[in-house]
């Protein structure tokens, strides 16, 4: 019989466990200089939480110089922003807010790992597979980001956990128990749906929880059905009101693929790569500790086996293999996100539950080819983790330098990181100089820029307006003290037009790319 949460709190190798969690959560820290890291999903997540927290509602629009000029949220899927919004109290820095959910998030997928594996093996591998998962490129670069990869991993490793509770139900065990299981696990399936489209790839689980033969002396195939119908009914709420809103299932109009299936397959494969050491050195390394963790395994007393290894492969296939099939099928068939280390993340998981569930088999074997099995998967396990590390190194060696450390997305490119104060980054020196009493609001044409000078640097931003006349002036001038700090100025030209020379600019930052004026702005002599 399995382990209770209880009685694994109560283990004394739990203290270990504390121990490793306690260490990644401290380096995970010491790489958050700045705040969350954020990419443009990360601008819009926080976009649509603030404007949560403040009531607005699930609406993107928050620098929208009329309040009521807001967008529904639709292209993304809402339960992300809604944790976010969770953690947003008062005018405190939004970058800062945003770390103690991601960082939650992170210890919280080391746990479920944790207890996941130790139904499968025994508490050493258990540590071993959250030591080498907490440790991994993937979970530095996602859980870094204001991104929903961070929560959808969590969830899908919730799910898995109670999938392997709902198998090794005792018998003794009453329906109530059951019954708690069914709806926990249909409420984190729909939750997994409402953090990314693609969580309805673990669907198929519902077809494991159908036909695969449990403990427990009842049946609940009804309830289970019941349980799918209810899953089908609550993801089909969002997608009607996509259609709705804008006439399509995924809330947004999206190009065809220009990648083929084959180079989508190629980015996957080389999505992994970048978890393994680029340099002989690591997998040098990695042999030498492969060989010594080895010869001590084959020494250590034989642990029995709580549940069976083909629950896990099953469990693997369904969640690994339906999750990269139907990104790789939809990346196939329309245009988004390079598939890259941040898309290949949420499979990362069940590849080391993968390779755990067969170093520890292999570790009950005394074949020889059970040892080189063995071997690989520690050479395996040891080569992530070094590269783990030599990447956290890297980041934090640049982060002290004061320059900006980008995590790969794939070998040639990298991603952004737009809360980094790097040497080389003239907005944030530009409006700090502008803003002596940190009162100013300014006035950009990008809601990108916008995002970025209020999420980043906590200044009160508006947009633009598309089209400038004297109604939208004088909503400019009511703002108060301010700037307009634009790269474009082909709307004031359209207005101005002569008049638009006669402007007072600031024109030492013409040179950096920006075209700077005061507020309030000159209103349009009137002819005689």
């Amino acid at each position: 019989m399995s382990l209770s949460f209880k009685q694994v709190v109560t283990h004394s190798t739990f203290k270990i466990f504390l121990l490793l969690l306690s260490a990644s959560v401290l380096l995970y820290l010491n790489l958050q200089t700045y705040g969350i890291w954020l990419m443009p999903d990360s601008l819009n997540y926080l976009e649509v939480a603030e404007n949560l927290a403040i009531g607005k509602g699930l609406v993107l629009g928050y620098y929208a110089l009329t309040p009521t000029a807001t967008t529904p949220l639709t292209a993304w899927t809402p339960l992300y922003p809604i944790v976010l919004s969770w953690f947003i109290h008062g005018e405190n820095s939004l970058l800062q807010q945003a770390i103690f959910p991601a960082l939650l998030l992170y210890a919280a997928s080391g746990l479920l790992l944790f207890l996941v594996l130790k139904h499968f093996t025994n508490v050493a591998w258990a540590l071993a597979g959250c030591g080498v998962w907490l440790l991994s490129v993937p979970a530095w670069t996602v859980y870094h980001y204001a991104w929903s990869e961070s929560l959808f991993i969590t969830l899908a490793l919730l799910e898995t956990w109670l999938l392997t509770l709902w198998f090794s139900i005792p018998s003794e065990k009453g329906r109530g128990y059951a019954y708690f299981i069914i709806i926990a696990s249909t409420v984190v399936m729909t939750a997994l749906f409402y953090t990314r489209y693609i969580g309805i790839s673990f669907i198929p689980l519902f077809g494991l929880l159908l036909f695969f033969p449990t403990k427990s002396k009842y049946t609940y195939k009804f309830w289970w059905l019941a349980a799918g119908i209810c899953y089908v009914g609550l993801i089909s709420l969002w997608l009607w009101r996509n259609d709705t809103l804008t006439g399509t299932l995924s809330g947004a109009v999206r190009s065809p693929s220009t990648v083929s299936l084959l180079d989508n397959i190629s980015n996957v494969g080389n999505a992994y790569l970048l978890m393994f050491p680029s340099h002989i050195i690591g997998y040098l390394v990695s042999s030498l500790l492969a060989i010594l963790i080895v010869l001590r395994l084959r020494k250590s007393t034989e642990t029995p086996m709580k549940v069976s290894p083909v629950l896990g492969v099953t469990i693997i296939i369904l969640s690994m293999g339906g999750y990269l099939l139907v990104l790789v099928l939809l990346r196939t068939w329309q245009e988004f996100d390079p598939i890259g280390v941040r898309l290949v993340s949420p499979s990362v998981p069940f590849f080391i539950f993968g390779l755990i569930i067969l170093g520890f088999l292999c570790s009950r074997l005394s074949t020889s080819f059970a040892s080189i099995s063995l071997f690989l998967v520690i050479w395996i396990l040891a080569a992530i983790s070094l590269e783990g590390a030599r990447t956290y190194i890297d980041a934090r060696m640049q982060l002290s330098n004061h320059k900006n450390f980008l995590f790969k997305d794939s070998p040639t490119e990298t991603y952004n990181n737009f809360s980094g104060l790097s040497s080389d980054n003239l907005l944030p020196h530009i409006i700090n100089e502008l803003d002596k009493t940190n009162q100013a609001t300014f006035v950009v044409e990008q809601v990108k820029i916008a995002a970025i000078m209020h999420i980043a640097f906590g200044k009160k931003v508006k947009l633009l307006p598309a089209v400038i006349n004297e109604a939208e002036v004088k909503k400019l001038n009511q703002l108060g003290e301010g700037f307009l700090i634009l790269m474009d100025t082909q709307r004031l030209h359209q207005y101005y037009q002569q008049h638009f020379n006669k402007l007072s600019i600031y024109s030492g930052y013409l040179e950096k790319g920006f075209w700077v004026t005061e507020l309030p702005l000159p209103t349009i002599p009137k002819n005689p």
